[in-house]
């Protein structure tokens, strides 16, 4: 868990990371966390996931793929 000091705001990008590792343990609700992500009501109708939830309009690397 990221310290609330340094990342005070929640990062889809992070969570994207974190799931490699976790996938190992338990690769269906690793599964189910990325795929949460991408559904219609988190992405903007262009396709483009938020960054953070300070700044939506932030470019997010690619690394849900």
């Amino acid at each position: 868990m990221p310290d609330k000091w340094e990342y005070p705001w929640y990062a889809a990008w992070d969570l994207a990371f974190h799931c490699v590792p976790f996938a190992i343990i338990d690769p269906a609700f690793a599964k189910e966390q990325l795929q949460l992500l991408t559904r219609e009501w988190y992405m903007h109708p262009n396709g483009q996931l938020p960054a953070s939830e300070v700044a939506f309009g932030d470019v997010t690397p690619p690394a849900h793929a």
